[in-house]
């Protein structure tokens, strides 16, 4: 239900813990009662006065009140109160350890194998409450997810985790007054409980515990979908820092939690309303600016990524990227992985720039653009600039970025029909101008015909000259007179629009159906597998897909082929790799594996935690006669770290319905963090490289699966 058609305010349910005090033995820390402190200033302040929602009063846990069993009572008496159109919202800062299987589960040897694929370093990620390590046990992620699966009445959910994801980790302090009252100083450690411990200690459904205990292979730990949200402070193998500095309201020196401190900034300084992106690009830009080896992380079902903080409905952004002043130079978060042609000569990529904390209501154009620049050179997962207009820029803050210009030609589209709605058409792709499409002239030989007929505009392909070279795809080798897109009703400004919104949608997914590695790329083809095995049957003794072609027909009228996909890094060095999902709708998904997942040498990585994906012939297309629909998997390396998710872009209805569609590829399971644990999630990461010397590596493999739907 969007939140947004409801008269009824939303409540808003904070459960906030923080703990500094440890009991004897497990280290203390500083500043998570202040970053708990902060957090409820933000809530009394913006949220208690913000129009549509009611502010519950916040059950808050802080030092000795946040024992295990309290955390869960929160959970179970406090945030399961919140309804449908709520938002619970839990915030932990503290602790944070991990879990090897192997002494997570003393009862059955079996546990390591059977669960090698949801955690392949062996480790779980946990929260270590004020009682984890003398009377009672880490929080698992798991158990943290089985909890959240609990809150039955399905409500908008937000977890904000300042606490370290390592196997050695500590939120460590930075001590000192360099770099304003930023230093590096000593981090502490907090090893992995070493206990074995009792099954019967689990937080697990029935199933789970019920296998172990009768030596059974183990059956999925996942939980049902949800419209969750995850601000986690660092990659599971760092370290959350605390930062000693100023406090800004009472001139006192206070220890805080760099993330928390810099999210908890953003909130209270933004210009009205942030997305997710949006607060966690400007975060996390501060924090990886001011501290090393502290990259956070935003994890959500990928619609959700787009909603303003605490829910509402999501906003259509433009495709955009981030601008940050990084090693002397602006860079953006956008490299060759992502589409951007490397400079020729003069010829190179324009962009134009925007505040990023700009409300979400104010919408994006390059005529309020706040300065411009140039694309100056391109490496794999980022691009250097250069500004060409506009200065003043704060080399603190982050900003937005459009794509203005390209240097390689735009898409020719050739009109027939009446003269009328042309002009609509000619305002709409000159009110950009649009980087990506141009009316085509007399001796152009055009990529697309739009037809105005029957009050509506028609979207086709001409023929298949500008087909990308990948194999077996109709949606980008359609014929001439087969409409590529359902119609556009009406001739207006904002029909005109919407036809041109479609245009540029399917140029882009083009661009990137196309994209290819340099010649003398330091990662060939090679350095990944790429698998696909049939989704039926045992998931730990899975067959591979016999049929090299790779064409999957529905085993029953109304059951779809089921199938699974993992990767493989074949080198001897570490690699960051997605899977980029490329659908006939002209949808792109990248979380089939996770954004950018790390895979050390000979490691396997699978999609969606090993769990089969359902390949669909949509009902709407199979009543007007289509049979088989192809989906492009890309898989992409790079030694660096790298934001697929900005690859990203929703589906359009295709022939006459009218309804738009998602991608066929993703399954409707759900996890809550972890390395290698993809369960429908979405996972922004840093371009953490963007401080050491960068080498131009990257691979791309391309795959398509055709699936089959007989008439009969």
């Amino acid at each position: 239900m969007n939140n947004s058609q409801t008269s009824t305010p939303r409540k808003l349910y904070p459960f906030l813990v923080g703990i500094n005090d440890y009991p004897p033995g497990t280290s203390p820390l500083q500043g998570c009662v202040e970053d708990i402190k902060g957090f409820q200033t933000y809530l009394q302040h913006r949220v208690a006065n913000q129009n549509g929602f009611e502010l519950q009063t916040p059950h808050v846990l802080l030092n000795h009140q946040a024992t295990r069993a309290a955390v869960i009572s929160g959970f179970t008496d406090y945030l399961s109160q919140a309804q449908a159109n709520d938002v619970a919202l839990f915030y932990y800062a503290g602790h944070g350890s991990q879990k090897r299987w192997s002494q997570a589960l003393a009862d059955k040897a079996l546990v390591d194998n059977a669960l090698a694929h949801h955690e392949p370093d062996g480790l779980n990620e946990t929260l270590v409450c004020y009682d984890s390590r003398t009377d009672s046990w880490d929080l698992l992620d798991r158990e943290l997810a089985f909890l959240i699966a609990q809150l039955t009445h399905n409500p908008h959910f937000v977890a904000i985790l300042d606490c370290c994801h390592s196997g050695h980790q500590l939120r460590g302090l930075h001590d000192g007054d360099n770099d304003n009252h930023f230093a590096i100083g000593d981090n502490r450690n907090l090893e992995e409980d070493q206990r074995k411990r009792p099954l019967f200690t689990y937080l697990a459904p029935p199933s789970i515990l019920r296998a172990a205990t009768q030596s059974e292979v183990l059956p999925q730990w996942i939980s049902p979908n949800r419209r969750h949200i995850l601000l986690a402070a660092c990659r599971d193998r760092e370290l959350a820092q605390e930062v000693r500095l100023t406090d800004s309201s009472t001139g006192q020196p206070v220890v805080r939690g760099v993330f928390s401190y810099f999210l908890q900034e953003t909130l209270m300084k933004a210009k009205g309303s942030l997305t997710y992106r949006d607060l966690f690009n400007e975060a996390k830009s501060l924090v990886v600016s001011k501290v090393s080896y502290q990259t956070p992380q935003l994890e959500a079902l990928q619609e959700n990524i787009n909603q303003p903080f605490l829910g509402g409905p999501v906003v259509q952004y433009p495709p955009y990227y981030t601008v940050r002043f990084a090693d002397n130079t602006w860079v953006m978060n956008g490299g060759a992985i992502h589409g951007i042609p490397q400079p020729e000569g003069e010829a190179t990529t324009t962009l134009a720039l925007f505040p990023h904390n700009v409300d979400v209501a104010q919408p994006l154009t390059v005529d309020n653009a706040m300065a411009r620049a140039s694309v100056s050179e391109v490496l794999p997962h980022l691009s250097r600039l250069e500004l060409i207009e506009g200065a003043g820029l704060d080399h603190n803050r982050i900003y937005k970025a459009l794509v203005e210009k390209l240097p390689q030609p735009t898409f020719a589209v050739a009109y027939d029909g009446d003269p009328e709605p042309l002009v609509f058409i000619k305002a709409a792709i000159h009110a950009g101008p649009s980087p990506y499409i141009r009316l085509a002239k007399r001796l152009d030989k055009p990529d697309f015909r739009l037809v105005a007929r029957d009050n509506g505009y028609h979207l086709y392909r001409v023929g298949e000259s500008h087909a990308p070279d990948t194999p077996r795809h109709r949606a980008i080798a359609v014929r001439d007179g087969n409409p590529i897109v359902a119609p556009v009703e009406g001739y207006s400004e904002d029909s005109a629009a919407e036809v041109v919104r479609r245009l540029e949608h399917i140029a882009r997914w083009t661009l990137i159906a196309r994209l290819k590695p340099l010649a003398n790329r330091q990662i060939d083809e090679s350095a990944i597998e790429l698998r696909f095995w049939e989704g039926d049957g045992d998931a730990d003794n899975p067959k591979e897909i016999a049929d090299p072609a790779l064409r999957l027909t529905y085993p029953a009228p109304n059951q779809e082929p089921a199938f699974r996909v993992n990767l493989t890094n074949k080198t001897d060095q570490k690699l960051y790799c997605a899977l980029v999902c490329l659908s006939e709708d002209f949808s792109i998904t990248s979380n089939i594996v996770g954004d950018c997942v790390e895979l050390r040498p000979k490691k396997t990585a699978w999609a969606h935690d090993k769990a089969p994906l359902y390949g669909i012939v949509p009902r709407p297309l199979w009543e007007e006669g289509v049979i088989e629909c192809t989906d492009i998997f890309m898989a992409i390396a790079s030694p660096h770290p790298f934001d697929a998710t900005l690859l990203e872009q929703e589906g359009f209805p295709l022939g006459n319905n009218q309804t738009f569609t998602t991608s066929r590829c993703i399954s409707p399971v759900f996890a809550i963090f972890g390395e290698l644990i993809d369960w429908g999630i979405t996972r922004i990461t840093s371009t953490q490289g963007e401080q050491t010397a960068l080498s131009d590596g990257w691979m791309l493999k391309r795959v398509s699966i055709t699936f089959v739907r007989p008439r009969q």
